[in-house]
């Protein structure tokens, strides 16, 4: 488990400029960052049940 946050840690900060130029474009359609924050809420819950699946 502390891997993969480890590399999702990792991951945002070796892609956040590629993100905040795509999020932050004018030219862009208006639901991108929900976009961004429902990916984000999805795999916090994935991986929140996968640990209270490896609890049992």
């Amino acid at each position: 488990m502390y891997r993969l946050i480890l590399f999702l840690v990792f991951a945002g900060y070796l892609f956040s400029p590629v993100l905040m130029d795509w999020w932050g474009d004018s030219n862009g359609s208006w639901y991108r960052p929900y976009l961004v924050w429902g990916a984000l809420i999805g795999i916090s819950i994935w991986l929140e049940q996968k640990r209270k699946l490896d609890e049992l």
